[in-house]
């Protein structure tokens, strides 16, 4: 689609992939298009020309059952599989060397309970996981292999984003905040802010539930004894 006019988007081009009846995730990163498909396989696109992206390479994900999200930082993408069949300490978090985007490879893969949305901190080095619940953080000082630093469990907004995204809460970073968002009955809609400013020891700072219809609530949070691991609303 062109977006030159975002009010009015004009398709410019499709692209079919043999064999794909679904696909479940489409991020872009420099100048190359990144989908994860069904059958577990992470297909590149080239955007040279934006209009008509041609495809560059596919790259089989050993081991994978249900590609979730990818994500990127410097020459490497983060890729999670969120399948729940898994026997405990299985890997479910896969690091796919992108040196030559037209050829992956996998360079690393992580033991993560239930992994499914991720979000990058280039400022911070940090690569934030979706995990049954619980939002973790990695330093990702060497991002080839991503070391975990802290983890943050909301029971009330982790929950209630669980069980409404058929997948886990939706994560997005900025320099200094860390959010989560995500819908609950196809109406309420939860959003948390987290303190990322430590990354090994970040802490939920506020949630606000909108009920679809005009009403809004919005929670901040005390910890006792400066556990960050126990928030109650306020």
């Amino acid at each position: 689609y062109d977006i030159s006019n975002p009010s009015n988007l004009v398709r410019t081009g499709s692209n079919l992939i043999t064999g794909v009846t679904q696909t479940f995730a489409v991020k872009i990163n420099r100048n190359y298009a990144y989908v994860l498909a069904h059958n577990n396989k992470v297909y590149v696109y080239s955007l040279s020309t934006a209009s008509n992206p041609v495809l560059r390479a596919s790259y089989a994900v050993a081991g994978a059952q249900e590609l979730s999200d990818i994500a990127f930082y410097q020459n490497y993408a983060y890729v999670s599989d969120s399948y729940t069949g898994y026997p405990q300490g299985a890997p479910r978090l896969f690091v796919l060397n992108l040196a030559n985007p037209e050829s992956p490879s996998l360079m690393n893969s992580l033991v993560v309970t239930e992994p499914s949305h991720l979000a990058v901190s280039a400022s911070k080095k940090a690569l934030f996981v979706d995990s049954s619940g619980s939002t973790v953080a990695f330093d990702l000082n060497n991002a080839a292999s991503p070391a975990f630093m802290g983890s943050v469990y909301d029971a009330k907004a982790s929950t209630t984003l669980w069980k409404g995204t058929g997948g886990g809460k939706l994560l997005w970073a900025d320099p200094v905040y860390l959010y989560a968002g995500g819908a609950f009955n196809g109406l309420q809609i939860n959003t948390i802010k987290y303190d990322a400013q430590d990354n090994a020891g970040f802490r939920v700072l506020s949630r606000k539930v909108n009920n679809g219809m005009g009403d809004e609530q919005t929670y901040s949070y005390s910890y006792a004894n400066g556990n960050k691991d126990t928030p109650y609303d306020e």
